[in-house]
C-alpha cells in the first residue's frame, strides 16, 4: 500500500506549514501549535480590537446624549453667581413689573414722570405731559432737553460739531432759527437738492451757461456735481444773473461773476437752502445730502418760517435774502406757504417770485416790509422771465395779510409790485397794502390769462415819478382776465399821470373777456382817476370814484376804444365846484352805463367824444341835462327807459 501522509488523516483541521500532529491521543486532532513566544490578539480571541487612543474611543449614543444635556464649565459659572429667586422678594412671583415696583424717589402716579436723576416728579406744566411739553420745563430747561436724550446747541457751528453716531436728536436754540433737528444718516440728497440742471452750452468768454427751463433766479445756490470747467466738484456756487435761458455763476452770494476756464457740459444740483433754515450738513459730509444731514423737524409739511432763515424784526439789516431762500426752498419742495412774522422788516433787495407758494404775514396791519435806501426796480418781483422755458409762466404764488412800504426809499423810482407773464394767479394778492412806492404800486406787462386781486389797497404811490399811476397795466401788456375784488386806490399819481389811480391801456385788438372791476379810487391825482383804453368785454362793477379838486384835473373816469358795461357804481365830486366829467368815453367806445349813481359834477355826467355811443339806465342824477356830445360832434349819449 502507499504511504499515507498527514493530510490523509480523518481529521477536522486541514494541516498546513503550521500544524502539528500530536501523539497525545487526547488532543484529537491535527492542532496548531504556537511555536514562538508571542501572543497576538488573535491567540486570545481578540481579532476584532484596534489599538484606539483614549481620546478617539468610541461611546455609545446614550452616553453622548446624557452629555449634550449637561452645563459647560462657563455656564455653570454663571449659574453660581446669578440672581436667586430668594433675591427677588415678591418680584419673583410676579409675571410683571409695574411703575411702582421700580426703586425711585417719589410717589408715581398718573401725574408725575420719572426723571433722569431717578425722581418721580409732577412737571411743571400742571402734571400733565402734553402741558409739559409746551410749557417752561420742556422748551428752556436744558436738563429736562438732555434727559429726553436731545442735545442743545447754541448754534449750528455746534449742531456741525456733534457726534451723531450716539446723538440723533438737537435743539437749537439760536434765536429765530430756534426748533428741533433731527440727525438722518440715510442718503436725503433728495431734500438737500430736489433736482440738477444740465447745460446745452457753454460759452468761456462771456462766462454764461445755457440751459433751457432751468428756472434759477438770482442768488440762488448751486452744487457743481463734478470738476469742469475751474468748477470743483462738491463745491456750492451762486446764481449771478439770470436771462431767459441763460444764467452766470459767482463763487459768493452777490459776487462777481466765475470765470470759466472751458466750454465742456456742466451739471449742477439745485441746492435751496443757502441759509441753514431746513438743512444743515457738517464737514466732512457730502455737499448733497447723500450722506446724511441734520432736517428740521416740524409738525406740518409745505409750511416754513422766514425767521428759520435768518429774518430779524426790526435794526437795519436787509432781510431779502431770508425771505427768498424760503421761498425758494418752499418751491423746489412742491410749495405750500412762507410765513413772515409781525413788526417792521428792513428791506433793501427785492422779493423774487417762486412758483406755489404764498408769502403771508400776520396781517396788513402788523407784517410790515419796508425798503429803505435806493431800492431794486420792483420791491416784489413776480415777473417772469421764461427761465422755464414756457411763454409764461403756468402757476404762481402770491402775498397775503401783509404791507408793503416804501416810505423809508430816497432818491428811488422803485414800483411796488412787479406781474408778468403769469397764467393763473388768483388772487395774486389778498389782503395786502402796497403804499409810499415813488413809481406805480402795482405794474402789469407781458403776457397774462388771469391775474387778480382782492381786499388789495394801493396807497400814496407814484407821487414822485413822471407818469406813474397807482394801478398800471402797460398797453403792451395782455391780461385776458382781471379780477379787481374790492380794491382801494388812493391818494395816488402826479400832475404829470394820465391816470392818478388806474391806468389800463392795450394795443389795440386785445380781447378782455371778462374783467370785473370792483374798485374804489379816491383822491389820486393827475389827469383822471382812472383810464381804459381798447378793452371789449369789459366789466367794471361796483367802480367808485370820489374825485377831490386838484388843478389840472379834467375827468373821472374816460373809456376809449372800449366795450361793455359799467353798473352798480357811485361817480361822485368831492365838492360841487369841481367843473369837469364824471365819465367819459372817446373814440369807438360802446358801452351802457346801469344803476351807477353820478353827482356833484360841474360838467356832465355822462360825456362822450369822437363817435362813441353810450346808453344808460337807472343811474340817479343823471338825465339829458347833464349828458351829451362834450365836442359836437357824432358820438351820442341816450337814456334807455
Amino acid at each position: 500500500m502507499a504511504d499515507i501522509r498527514v493530510k490523509d488523516l480523518d481529521e477536522a483541521s486541514t494541516p498546513g506549514a503550521d500544524y502539528y500532529l500530536l501523539t497525545d491521543s487526547a488532543s484529537d486532532g491535527v492542532k496548531k501549535v504556537k511555536t514562538s513566544n508571542i501572543v497576538t490578539k488573535e491567540d486570545i480571541g481578540l481579532g476584532n480590537v484596534d489599538n484606539t487612543s483614549d481620546a478617539n474611543k468610541p461611546i455609545s449614543t446614550a452616553v453622548q446624549t446624557a452629555l449634550d444635556g449637561k452645563a459647560t464649565a462657563a455656564q455653570g459659572a454663571k449659574a453660581d453667581t446669578a440672581v436667586q429667586p430668594d433675591d427677588l422678594g415678591d418680584l419673583a412671583v410676579k409675571d410683571k413689573i409695574s411703575v411702582a415696583d421700580i426703586n425711585a424717589t417719589g410717589t408715581p402716579s398718573a401725574s408725575t414722570w420719572l426723571r433722569g436723576d431717578n425722581v418721580w416728579s409732577t412737571p411743571a406744566g400742571g402734571g400733565d405731559v402734553v402741558a409739559a411739553n409746551n410749557g417752561a420745563d420742556f422748551v428752556d430747561a436744558g436738563a429736562t432737553l438732555a434727559n429726553l436724550g436731545v442735545a442743545i446747541v447754541t448754534s449750528r457751528t455746534a449742531m456741525k460739531a456733534l457726534n451723531t453716531a450716539r446723538t440723533k436728536l438737537a435743539w437749537l436754540d439760536e434765536g429765530g432759527r430756534s426748533g428741533l433737528f433731527k440727525w438722518h444718516s440715510e442718503d436725503v440728497s433728495a431734500v438737500v437738492a430736489p433736482r440738477s440742471v444740465t447745460s446745452t452750452g457753454v460759452f468761456a468768454g462771456s462766462n454764461e451757461i445755457v440751459s433751457d427751463g432751468h428756472r434759477f433766479k438770482t442768488g440762488d445756490m448751486v452744487r457743481a456735481t463734478a470738476s469742469v470747467d475751474g468748477l470743483t466738484a462738491g463745491a456750492y456756487y451762486f446764481v449771478n444773473r439770470t436771462d431767459h435761458e441763460v444764467f452766470t455763476l459767482s463763487s459768493t452770494f452777490g459776487g462777481s461773476i466765475f470765470d470759466l476756464t472751458a466750454t465742456d457740459p456742466i451739471t449742477l444740483d439745485v441746492v435751496p437752502d443757502s441759509l441753514e433754515g431746513e438743512v444743515v450738513i457738517p464737514p466732512g459730509k457730502a455737499t448733497d445730502g447723500s450722506e446724511g444731514a441734520w432736517l428740521r423737524s416740524k409738525p406740518n409739511t409745505g409750511e416754513y418760517y422766514a425767521v428759520h432763515f435768518g429774518l430779524e424784526v426790526g435794526g437795519s439789516t436787509d432781510n431779502s435774502r431770508a425771505i427768498n431762500t424760503a421761498l425758494r426752498v418752499a418751491e423746489e419742495t412742491g410749495g405750500g406757504k412762507v410765513f413772515a412774522p409781525a413788526g417792521d422788516i428792513y428791506m433793501t433787495g427785492g422779493i423774487l417770485k417762486a412758483r406755489n407758494v404764498v408769502l403771508e404775514g400776520v396781517s396788513q396791519y402788523a407784517t410790515i416790509l419796508r425798503w429803505h435806501g435806493t431800492g431794486p426796480a420792483y420791491a416784489v418781483d413776480m415777473r417772469d422771465d421764461k427761465s422755464d422755458g414756457a411763454g409764461y409762466d403756468r402757476t404762481v404764488g402770491g402775498l397775503k395779510r401783509l404791507r408793503l412800504s416804501g416810505s423809508g426809499l430816497s432818491g428811488s423810482s422803485t414800483r411796488g409790485l412787479g406781474v408778468e407773464n403769469n397764467q393763473r394767479s388768483y388772487p395774486l394778492t389778498e389782503e395786502v397794502v402796497v403804499e409810499n412806492f415813488p413809481n406805480d404800486g402795482i405794474h402789469i406787462t407781458g403776457d397774462n390769462w388771469n391775474v387778480a386781486f382782492a381786499y388789495t389797497q394801493v396807497q400814496s404811490c407814484a407821487q414822485v415819478t413822471s407818469g406813474a399811476t397807482g394801478f398800471r397795466i402797460d398797453p403792451d401788456a395782455h391780461v385776458l382776465y382781471l379780477g379787481l375784488d374790492k380794491m382801494l386806490i388812493e391818494g395816488c399819481g402826479n400832475s404829470t399821470s394820465p391816470a392818478g389811480g388806474l391806468f389800463v391801456a392795450t394795443n389795440t385788438g386785445v380781447t378782455a373777456r371778462s374783467w370785473n372791476i370792483d374798485v374804489q379810487i379816491e383822491g389820486s391825482f393827475g389827469l383822471r382817476e382812472a383810464y381804459f383804453e381798447n378793452i371789449t368785454q369789459l366789466n367794471v362793477e361796483g367802480l367808485y370814484i370820489e374825485r377831490e379838486a386838484v388843478s389840472g384835473q379834467t375827468y373821472g373816469a374816460e373809456f376809449k376804444d372800449c366795450t361793455g358795461v359799467i353798473e352798480k357804481g357811485g361817480i361822485y365830486a368831492a365838492n360841487g365846484s369841481i367843473s369837469t366829467r364824471a365819465l367819459i368815453f372817446s373814440g369807438t367806445s360802446k358801452m351802457l352805463v346801469q344803476n351807477t349813481t353820478i353827482s356833484g359834477w360841474g360838467g356832465y355826467n355822462i360825456a362822450t367824444l369822437d363817435t362813441a355811443e353810450v346808453h344808460y339806465m337807472n343811474c340817479p342824477g343823471t338825465d339829458g341835462s347833464n349828458t351829451g356830445a362834450a365836442d359836437g360832434g357824432a358820438s351820442t349819449v341816450t337814456a334807455v327807459y
